[in-house]
Parts: C-alpha cells; structure tokens; sequence
C-alpha cells in the first residue's frame, strides 16, 4: 500500500492523469477541475493534500476490482479561503434557508461543514469517468442541491449500482461520503483521520 507521496511514488501524466504503483500493480487516477467537463464555474486549479490523493488512489485500487471500466476524478480537494467561495457559499446557504428554512441540519452540513472541510484539506469532491462511455457521469449537477431531501433519495436508489461501490472502496481507503443525502450525490467525502501532511496544485 500507498504510505506516501514523493517524487517516486507517483508520475503526473499528461492532462491531469496521476499514476501510482500499489502493491505491484500500476494505479491511475485524474485530477481535474469540474470546468473541464463543460461547468465553467469551477475553478480552474485543483488544490489536494498528500493525504487525499493518498486517500483517492487507494479508492481506485480498490474500484479497479469491483468496476474495472470506472476511473476516479478528483476535482476539488483544498479550497483556498478566498471572498469568492465565501461569497458564494453566503448565497447559496442564503437561498437554500428560502427554500428549506425547517432543515437547519441540512444546511449546516451542506454549506456549513462542507466548506469547512474543504478549507482544511480534510474534504474533497469527485467524479466518475466512464472508459467505455468516454464521459463523466456525475450523479447530481450542483445547482439541484436545493431538490428535497426525498428526491435526493430517490436518485440515489436510481444510481446505487455505481455509487455504492465507489462509497464502498473509499471507506475502505479511509474517507467516508457526506451523511446528508443532496450532498453526498456531490460525490462530497471527507477523510476519516487526517493528519495534514502536505499539499500538491495541480492546473
């Protein structure tokens, strides 16, 4: 297994592609922002902690067992603290109190526990890539965070036959999925012991 990141350990590759060797067996991984699947929101460099990266390979090697045709994205990993993200998660945690003003829960785990996460390094967002399809098949575009937690639900039940075992191979490789359901089809996870090892930028 993966007991850290050097110089050695792991290769970055042309468009945003990491590989890794984990136990003899070559590991591949992509780190990219969301704007390079059509959302221009997203910003353009992704930060991560080693120990996310640590976090996501072993997720993958554990995936490569269960869905072999399926590759982990990275998109969002370290947030810097900038006016921008707290601007707009003031927004949306402003609009989502409109809409859902009886799920106080909710919307500290959405807007409030979230950002904080990723502010610390311990949270990060993902997607799934698709080789036969040749696409990304994110489970839940951002802007429909503010269905209901039942909708949520429901297309989470639609979808299980993929997200399940990538849940399963992250808890396995030490992170755990977001407990509230409209975030969690963010693909939002957060490690379960992070210790704050170092950090990589990848643009």
């Amino acid at each position: 297994m993966i007991t850290g990141f050097d110089l050695v350990s792991f290769r970055v590759l042309k468009k945003g592609r990491i590989v890794a060797v984990i136990e003899g067996e070559k590991t591949l991984l992509y780190v990219q922002p969301k704007c390079f699947f059509g959302r221009g929101y997203a910003p353009k460099v992704v930060y991560a902690t080693e120990e996310a990266l640590d976090c996501a390979f072993r997720a993958q090697y554990f995936l490569n067992r269960e869905m072999p045709g399926w590759t982990i994205v990275l998109t969002r990993g370290l947030a810097p603290n900038t006016n921008f993200s707290l601007w707009r998660s003031h927004i949306g945690d402003s609009l989502f109190q409109l809409c859902f003003p009886k799920e106080e829960q909710a919307r500290e785990e959405i807007w409030v526990n979230t950002l904080i996460e990723h502010q610390r390094g311990t949270g990060f967002d993902v997607l799934l890539f698709n080789k036969e399809m040749g696409r990304c098949c994110p489970p839940l575009p951002w802007r429909n965070i503010f269905i209901s937690r039942g909708r949520a639900l429901e297309i989470w039940e639609r979808k299980r036959y993929y997200l399940d075992p990538v849940v399963d191979a992250f808890k396995r490789a030490g992170a755990e999925i977001s407990k509230e359901p409209r975030e969690a089809l963010q693909m939002h996870f957060c490690l379960i012991e992070p210790n704050n090892r170092a950090q990589w930028k990848f643009t």
